[in-house]
């Protein structure tokens, strides 16, 4: 992200931050605390996240 930032590039930086909520909340950093979580349901989290990812990764 800093090298967008240093490039001015405004669009980039905040897709790039997009990117890294969704890994956050992915991994229980953000929303639910994956401790309260059940198995399938930290997996499944785990899933949409990545899918998520390879979704925006692969349209740009």
């Amino acid at each position: 992200m800093r090298s967008r930032r240093r490039a001015g590039d405004d669009a980039g930086l905040a897709a790039a931050r997009e990117a890294v909520g969704i890994a956050k909340r992915g991994l229980g950093e953000r929303g639910d605390p994956w401790w309260e979580l059940s198995v399938a349901e930290r997996r499944t989290r785990w899933d949409d996240a990545v899918a998520d990812l390879d979704a925006r990764e692969n349209s740009g």
